[in-house]
């Protein structure tokens, strides 16, 4: 929750109440525990909470890790990335620029279940460093959104209400005018695009990101949303999202961007 109140909650407009953290804390713990994930509270101390309900041990027959290897990985990945001054995705949230560095011509991966905040939180990222105006400083740079799963108008509609008093639900029924909405977005260079599900859809995103990069300054951020929604090759999902994946790596090593 602290994570939540100090390194996210100043940054939105308008800032979350208590009730609506509350609200999304203890929806993901729910979800946690049907997953029978381990979920913890911790304090700014680090100190793990040890309430009833909330530590939810994990199927012993699933290959872990210990938890104190996990983190020493993390941070040794984290230490070797700061230390080869290499640029980073800047997430507009401090703890995770430090926490999930992601170098330039990588890719990163949100995962959680549904109703987690994934899409929620990757608007947050994609238009942090897109709202410039003339040439972007250097951490910043145009956001490509391939929707899979949203309309336009749907992910218009759930930005801005991230900026505004009113729901995504309250606007797509109505409550602002597409001129409203228009000039609440005003200033972020975002790009969004519904590219083909099927085996094209890497060339067809290369293509695009050419076209955008020439009107458009700086590193670009593509966003998927969803990678599942995408048909490669395969004759299962889990084949068929590995090929997807594995182009995906490709085009992001072949040119100076980010994927998320």
């Amino acid at each position: 929750r602290y994570l939540i109140v100090d390194a996210f909650n100043p940054k939105c407009s308008p800032a979350w109440s208590d009730r609506d953290i509350d609200h999304k804390i203890a929806q993901a713990r729910q979800g946690a525990d049907a997953d029978r994930w381990r979920v913890e509270s911790r304090d700014r101390a680090g100190n793990v909470s040890q309430e009833p309900g909330v530590v939810q041990e994990q199927d012993p027959k699933a290959p872990t890790l210990p938890r104190i290897e996990v983190r020493r990985l993390v941070d040794y990945a984290a230490d070797i990335i700061a230390q080869s001054k290499m640029p980073t995705l800047d997430y507009g949230i401090d703890a995770l620029n430090r926490l999930a560095p992601i170098p330039i011509r990588s890719m990163g991966t949100l995962m959680g279940p549904t109703g987690a905040g994934k899409t929620a939180l990757a608007l947050t990222i994609g238009t942090h460093r897109a709202r410039f105006s003339g040439l972007p400083m250097p951490s910043q740079g145009p956001t490509v959104r391939a929707i899979l799963e949203l309309t336009p108008s749907q992910l218009a509609g759930r930005r801005a209400a991230q900026l505004s008093r009113f729901n995504w639900q309250q606007i797509l029924g109505g409550v602002m005018n597409q001129e409203e909405i228009e000039q609440t977005l005003t200033g972020e260079n975002i790009f969004v695009v519904k590219p083909p599900r099927d085996i094209g859809f890497v060339g067809f995103i290369g293509a695009y990101l050419d076209e955008v990069q020439k009107i458009c300054s700086g590193v670009p951020l593509l966003v998927v949303d969803y990678l599942q929604r995408i048909k490669g090759k395969g004759n299962d999902m889990r084949s068929m999202v590995s090929g997807v994946v594995d182009d995906l790596v490709d085009l992001t090593e072949s040119r100076d961007m980010y994927t998320l």
